[in-house]
């Protein structure tokens, strides 16, 4: 018998013998906890999504291994890749980019990609972005990071988001306000107006950056989640005239904001019929035209409060006006979490590939995870 282990575990002949004996799939599952190994053999027996953590350095085994398996291409709706390594030989540098395209181009449904550190940006970026990369399923790129790069990738990211733009449903966009690429685009409102599925829309920009809230939901009514960090928030005062349709797409919004507009809090209340969970921290004072009467901000701050408190998934509201300073909070679960966690998974190994198998449905191999 080969006694080689993996991880000091159980030996890959005893592992494939158990396997044999188990027809069942709750079987399977109720042995996971036997070994590491035994994890990595069978957890691709439990469903098409598979998801794997890729390098440089074993790229190329994955994409050997798709050629092998037409099947397994298929299966991949997840890739993370640590992007830290690249060669700075030309030969190799191309090769590795070269090969990680086609490791993409293998996976027709992919729906997540992920680079996992800020070394290496452009090269990998200008994969992402090339005209023969293919990701007709791709709706969420990002990057571990992406707050600490510099403007240049941060307007190249928003180019490789703006190709795949008809399936992309999740993005982030920095340094609104300084992003040339937004300008060129005609600003932030026209710009996500290209993304007809968007439904999770992650904003960012400095104390001048200006953010029109019904202006937005009215570009990208699918919108679901929406966050807003700097800047101040405001919207048009004649939304009402205008026709702005109610919005019940939208179920969480988180707001950190320099300031906001009174107006906002009554198109919260009037417009966004589905809202179910909502934060909002503004640094100033809220902004009330002249016109406003203190009477006025006192019905519609009362109005605001009953209307937070009917929100069903919890709020945390913290307003100033006037020196007075307002908060209300109640706890609630957290509707956007971070799918992108790779902590979960395990890179691919080439050494893996003796585990491999001919038919592919009833054999699985090490490296992936659902």
């Amino acid at each position: 018998m080969d006694t080689s282990l993996f991880n000091n575990s159980l030996p890959k002949e005893i592992a494939y013998t158990i396997y044999q004996h188990l027809t069942e799939t709750n079987d399977i599952r109720s042995c996971l906890l036997v070994c590491q190994l035994w994890n990595y053999l069978v957890t691709g027996l439990f469903g098409d999504r598979i998801q794997v953590k890729l390098s440089s350095n074993n790229c190329h085994a994955f994409l050997k291994d798709v050629k092998r398996y037409p099947s397994l291409g298929s299966k991949v709706w997840r890739i993370a890749f640590d992007n830290r390594s690249l060669s700075t030989i030309a030969v190799r540098r191309t090769e590795t980019l070269v090969t990680l395209q086609s490791a993409i181009n293998s996976c027709p449904n992919l729906v997540r990609f992920r680079l996992l550190s800020n070394d290496n940006l452009e090269a990998y970026l200008s994969v992402l972005q090339h005209v023969n990369t293919r990701m007709p399923s791709i709706q969420k790129i990002s990057i571990a990071y992406l707050s600490g790069v510099t403007p240049c990738i941060k307007q190249m990211h928003l180019y490789v988001n703006l190709k795949y733009c008809r399936t992309v449903e999740s993005m982030s966009i920095l340094d609104v306000g300084k992003n040339e690429t937004l300008d060129k685009l005609g600003g932030l409102v026209t710009c996500i107006s290209k993304f007809p599925n968007l439904r999770q829309c992650y904003l960012s920009g400095s104390i001048a950056s200006t953010f029109n809230l019904d202006s937005m939901q009215k570009m990208n009514p699918n919108l679901e989640y929406l966050e807003i960090c700097g800047g101040k928030l405001t919207v048009e005062s004649d939304y009402r005239a205008r026709g702005v349709p109610k919005n019940d797409a939208i179920k969480s919004m988180e707001l950190y904001v320099y300031s906001i507009d009174i107006k906002c809090l009554q198109y919260i209340m009037e417009q966004l019929q589905g809202l179910e969970n909502l934060t909002i921290k503004c640094t100033n004072d809220i902004i009330c035209d002249t016109s406003t009467e203190p009477s006025d901000f006192r019905y519609i701050f009362e109005r605001f409060i009953f209307y937070c408190k009917q929100l069903r998934n919890g709020y945390l509201v913290n307003l100033k006006y006037n020196n007075f300073e307002f908060k209300l909070t109640q706890p609630g679960i957290k509707m956007v979490t971070d799918e992108d966690d790779e902590s979960n998974l395990d890179y691919y190994f080439e050494d893996y590939n003796y585990y491999l198998s001919d038919d592919l449905d009833s054999w699985w191999y090490p490296g992936y995870t659902i």
